[in-house]
């Protein structure tokens, strides 16, 4: 398979078939497996050019967290976080649906060093983007979901005190 972001966008562009790009995408994602910022890049900006297949490319996104390894999990995060930052407007709202469930099942399954970098991440998001924007939506919005989110986060990390400690 070995598809490259880069050479899975030369192959998509030209095709009209949504289900192939997103299959492509889909298959450059899975090659992902360390913080390699320039697949990243690639693999967001297909997704910004394939803007109209935001549902699917999101869907493809939330799922390759789900099902890759622990220890790969944190590069598909940056993932959205990176098609996010390229295109708040149309992705941010899609991410924003099922980010509650992705990252509180994620941080249950990585390691600690994955989940300070997450928690970083959370930071982050409550930071406007350079136009004055934020990630999912109003400040209002984006600072609840990050609330929820937190909150979940500090009883799982009780959780996970209180299973090791009984160990």
């Amino acid at each position: 398979r070995g598809a490259t972001a880069a050479g899975m966008a030369d192959k998509a562009s030209g095709s009209a078939n949504a289900h192939v790009v997103v299959a492509r995408f889909a298959d450059a994602l899975r090659t992902l497996t360390d913080n390699d910022g320039m697949k990243i890049s690639e693999l967001s900006q297909i997704a910004v050019e394939y803007k109209a297949l935001a549902s699917s490319i999101v869907a493809v996104t939330e799922k390759h967290i789900a099902k890759c390894l622990p220890n790969c999990k944190l590069w598909g995060l940056y993932v959205e976080d990176c098609i996010i930052r390229k295109d708040h407007k149309v992705f941010g709202p899609h991410f924003a649906r099922n980010l509650f469930d992705v990252f509180t099942a994620m941080y249950q399954v990585v390691s600690r060093e994955h989940r300070a970098k997450m928690d970083k991440l959370l930071q982050v998001w409550r930071t406007p983007l350079k136009d004055d924007k934020f990630r999912f939506g109003t400040k209002e919005s984006t600072n609840q979901l990050i609330d929820r989110i937190e909150a979940k986060v500090s009883s799982l990390r009780s959780q996970m005190g209180a299973t090791a400690a009984g160990r």
